[in-house]
């Protein structure tokens, strides 16, 4: 065991920690990890000098115990944390595996990869618009096969007309397809790859009709 004080300078605050991380706060003589010891003493530390001292705003509680505004503020408002459970929200929303394909869609390519490495703000398919017209259970536009799209691995989003024939990253241009279906695709268009498709079976001794 060593002995290791608070990053954040929080009054008698002493931990003892093994290699893993967890060891004995001095203070509560509790046995856990150290963020936890330090965010309960710290919303203990906020909410008495809160008490103590009414008067006193966010910055300056902050200022005291070497900590940020937001942090005081989260521990003192409680509207505060709704605010964070609604950003939690949002962020799942955008954890979504169709939404992180669409960051794909329309970054991974041409004009709009290049303003992607500049950092500058490229327009992704919102992810409400995409559900509309893909479906809660969608099958992939080129073989008919079902996708779930809650399976990231499973799926990919296919330009339908390539960027290399004039296609652009839009929703109209946006097929779900099967990864399988999407790689012998390729930068075919779909009336291509059908063709495509055709010569390969009738090769094989198989009539084709449509």
């Amino acid at each position: 065991m060593t002995e290791s004080h608070c990053p954040h300078k929080l009054p008698k605050l002493v931990c003892y920690f093994n290699t893993y991380g967890r060891g004995r706060c001095e203070t509560s003589s509790q046995t856990v990890s150290h963020g936890i010891i330090y965010y309960m003493n710290l919303k203990e530390k906020i909410q008495k000098i809160k008490k103590e001292n009414p008067e006193l705003g966010y910055q300056s509680i902050a200022n005291k115990i070497s900590c940020g505004k937001n942090t005081v503020r989260y521990h003192l408002d409680p509207s505060q944390k709704e605010a964070v459970r609604n950003r939690v929200r949002k962020l799942r929303k955008t954890q979504h595996p169709l939404y992180r394909k669409l960051i794909g869609f329309c970054t991974n390519y041409g004009d709009n990869r290049r303003k992607s490495r500049n950092n500058s703000r490229v327009p992704v398919i919102p992810l409400e618009t995409a559900l509309k017209i893909i479906g809660n259970e969608p099958v992939c536009y080129l073989t008919g096969e079902k996708i779930d799209i809650l399976e990231l691995n499973s799926f990919s989003l296919d330009h339908k007309i390539p960027l290399s024939k004039g296609g652009k990253s839009t929703i109209e241009n946006c097929g779900i397809t099967t990864k399988r279906a999407n790689t012998a695709k390729n930068g075919m268009s779909p009336e291509e790859f059908f063709d495509f498709c055709k010569k390969v079976l009738e090769h094989q001794g198989y009539k084709v009709t449509k």
